[in-house]
């Protein structure tokens, strides 16, 4: 349902009002607070520069979706009083430089999903607040060099994407995270290969020998050339080694061998 048909409804039909899709407007009204039982909200394909403060109001909402904003400047810091949310989708809002500290207090957040922001460069520590997070998708942002340090702190993330940024190096702990199944890392040229040489065996011999283990890496080989996994490449059967899909940067490789 489209928010601009219902700005005039009467305020019991407002409170009826579960899922609201905002697209083609230049400003979002403030009046939008009215709609107080709201679930999901999706922002997406406008031509706005900012976002009301009122999308704090929200406390019933579980899904937020800021995508297609190509002049969205800033993410509001009210969006970390929306303490029932469990999935947040910021993607494809090329402006955007930075995700304010809007985690703190999202207990209840399993998806976070930051794609396709081509001017991101920073990411908050808060994201280590996150106890809940079961999926998170930082990818395609082709300004950001680093990842928080804190997401080591997510005991319960299953799903990494770390895919397509610029990053630099990994962060040092992510070795702690004992419950990832899936960890996709993929085309970072620019990647510092001693932070995956610091990593510790046993965390990518998981994705290698076991079954629900999936990993997405393209100098894969050359992580089991330097640790001297004696297995045959022909055994590891769970791994999605792509290794021989994308060229390899010259100092993977001499740093390897």
């Amino acid at each position: 349902m489209e928010v601009m048909n219902l700005f005039h409804a009467p305020l019991s039909i407002n409170k009826q009002v579960k899922k609201i899709v905002i697209h083609n407007m230049v400003i979002i009204p403030q009046n939008i607070r009215f709609f107080i039982n709201l679930q999901e909200l999706k922002i997406c394909y406008n031509e706005i520069i900012v976002l009301p403060d009122c999308i704090g109001y929200f406390n019933k909402l579980k899904q937020l979706c800021i995508t297609y904003n190509y002049n969205l400047i800033k993410i509001n810091e009210s969006i970390g009083k929306l303490t029932n949310l469990k999935k947040i989708n910021i993607s494809l809002n090329n402006s955007i430089k930075l995700i304010p500290d809007i985690f703190y207090d999202l207990k209840h957040l399993t998806t976070l999903i930051i794609s396709n922001n081509n001017n991101l460069q920073s990411l908050p520590e808060s994201i280590g607040y996150l106890n809940n997070l079961k999926v998170l998708i930082i990818s395609n942002n082709i300004n950001l060099q680093n990842i928080p340090n804190a997401i080591c702190n997510l005991q319960h993330l299953k799903f990494l994407g770390i895919s397509f940024n610029n990053l630099i190096e990994l962060p040092y702990r992510i070795t702690q995270l004992t419950k990832l199944r899936d960890f996709r890392l993929m085309s970072n040229i620019n990647l510092n290969i001693e932070s995956i040489h610091n990593m510790k065996l046993q965390f990518w011999l998981n994705f290698i020998y076991k079954k629900d283990y999936k990993l997405y890496i393209e100098y894969f080989k050359y992580i089991i050339i330097k640790k001297n996994i004696s297995k045959r490449m022909t055994e590891i059967k769970y791994a999605k080694i792509v290794s021989f899909e994308y060229k390899i940067p010259s100092h993977f490789i001499t740093s390897f061998l």
